[in-house]
C-alpha cells in the first residue's frame, strides 16, 4: 500500500490548471490527523514522503530515496513517520535503521495503526483455526458414526444392501416405541377376555402397593395373548417410574398374591435374541467356574464379591 496516493493526472480538471485532488495518507484512513493543506502538489515525485503522524514531510531522506536519519517507514502501510511521531525510542530507532531501512535483509516495524489492525487480524485467525479445527473434529465424529450404527453389540456398516439399512433404522424405531413399556406376566384373573378397565385397574393395584408405583405413573395398559398365557404390557409415563417398577419387582417371589408375577422391560426381537445369547454365555462361563458374575447393561461382568466371600 503506498504512503500517499495522487490522482491529479487521471481527472479532468487537472489539465485546466485547477487545483489537483488533495493527496492522502493511510493514518487519514484510520481517521487520524489528515495531510497539510499546503501540500498540494501536481508534481510525479516517487520520493516524496509524509510522517503519517505530523503530516510533515519528510525532506531528509538518503540518496536512494529509501532510508532517512530521522524516520522510519511502517513494513505493512509503508507510511513513513518521525522518530518521535513513531514513538521509537533511540536503541530501537537506530537499530530499524540499521538493519531494517538498508541492504537485503528487513527488519519490520509496524505503526501503531497497523500494530492494532494485525493484532485483531492474527485473533481472529486463531479464533477461525479453533473453529476450523472443531469443525474437523465433528465432521470426523460424524464419518465415524457413519461408517457403522451399533445396536446392542451388532454392527451393521453403512454399505450394505438396502435392506440392511432399513432393517436397522426400523430396530431404531421400535427400541424407541418400546422405551418406556413394561411387560407383566402371570397376573392374577387377568384373562384374553378381560376388560381393559379391569386389567387397567388390577395393573394400578399391583404396582401401587407392591411396587411403590403412582397410579398416576401409568398411561394405558394393553392385555398381549400367547400360547403360555397371557402378558399385560404397562405404559409408564417416565424411565423413572419404569425403573422403580422394575427393581421393586425383585419383592414380588416373597408375596402370597403375587409370587408368581414378573417384570421385565419391553424387548425387541433383536433384543430377546442378545438376552438369550447373553443367558448362554453366562450359564457356561459359570459352568466352567468363574464366579460373581451378572449381566449389566447388555454385557457381562463381574461383580465385586460378598463380604464373606472376600473373607475367605
Amino acid at each position: 500500500m503506498a504512503s500517499h496516493v495522487n490522482n491529479g493526472s487521471d481527472t479532468e480538471d487537472g489539465a485546466s490548471g485547477n487545483l489537483p485532488p488533495l493527496k492522502f495518507t493511510l493514518s487519514q484512513q484510520h481517521g487520524l490527523k489528515p495531510l497539510s493543506m499546503q501540500n498540494r502538489d501536481n508534481s510525479d515525485d516517487d520520493d516524496v514522503h509524509f510522517c503519517g503522524k505530523c503530516d510533515e514531510e519528510i525532506d531528509d531522506l538518503y540518496s536512494d530515496g529509501y532510508g532517512s536519519p530521522s524516520a522510519v517507514a511502517c513494513s505493512i502501510c509503508k507510511t513513513w513517520y518521525h522518530q518521535k511521531c513513531g514513538d521509537l525510542s533511540d536503541e530501537l530507532f537506530n537499530v530499524i535503521k540499521q538493519y531494517g531501512m538498508q541492504g537485503t535483509h528487513e527488519l519490520p516495524w509496524h505503526c501503531k495503526v497497523c500494530r492494532k489492525y494485525a493484532e485483531k487480524l492474527v485473533g481472529e485467525m486463531v479464533d477461525l483455526r479453533r473453529k476450523h479445527e472443531k469443525l474437523e473434529k465433528e465432521v470426523k465424529d460424524i464419518n465415524s458414526r457413519l461408517r457403522a450404527i451399533e445396536i446392542n453389540g451388532t454392527t451393521v456398516p453403512v454399505g450394505r444392501e438396502d435392506q440392511s439399512m432399513q432393517k436397522v433404522v426400523k430396530e431404531i424405531i421400535e427400541q424407541d416405541k418400546r422405551k418406556l413399556n413394561v411387560i407383566v406376566s402371570d397376573l392374577p384373573e387377568i384373562t384374553k377376555t378381560s376388560s381393559p378397565r379391569v386389567v387397567l385397574k388390577s395393573v394400578k393395584e399391583l404396582f401401587q402397593s407392591k411396587l411403590e408405583v403412582s397410579p398416576n405413573d401409568i398411561v394405558k395398559t394393553d392385555v398381549i395373548s400367547t400360547e403360555k398365557g397371557c402378558l399385560v404390557k404397562v405404559q409408564m409415563k417416565n424411565k423413572t417410574a419404569k425403573h422403580t417398577a422394575l427393581t421393586n419387582a425383585k419383592n414380588l417371589h416373597n408375596d402370597e398374591v403375587y409370587n408368581d408375577v414378573y417384570l421385565k422391560p419391553d424387548l425387541t426381537y433383536e433384543q430377546r435374541k442378545k438376552e438369550a445369547e447373553l443367558r448362554q454365555e453366562l450359564r457356561q462361563r459359570k459352568a466352567e467356574g468363574e464366579k460373581n458374575l451378572r449381566i449389566v447393561r447388555g454385557k457381562i461382568v463381574t461383580a465385586r464379591p460378598p463380604p464373606s466371600q472376600e473373607e475367605q
